[in-house]
């Protein structure tokens, strides 16, 4: 089991549908996973901010998402609420 494929399970297991990201070559295993699965509804965005707001009218919604995209620094980061 890949890393994205782990995540992607925890993402089920915690009812955590819509998926909005930032496009990097080092998060397509988890994008292409997302796109690939009926479960999660993925959203492809600019810029952080805009995944981010994408996700509030979620929240709003009563939708529970993610949002994954390259950090400032080397890292890279997905993170729940």
């Amino acid at each position: 089991m890949t890393w994205a494929d782990s995540f992607l399970r925890t993402l089920k297991e915690n009812d955590v549908r819509l998926v909005t990201y930032v496009p990097d070559n080092v998060l397509t295993p988890l994008i292409s996973g997302a796109a690939a699965d009926n479960y999660f509804m993925s959203i492809g965005a600019t810029r952080e901010d805009e995944a981010v707001g994408t996700l509030a009218g979620a929240y709003m919604g009563g939708l529970r998402g993610v949002p994954c995209g390259r950090r400032s620094t080397p890292s890279r980061s997905c993170i729940t609420r």
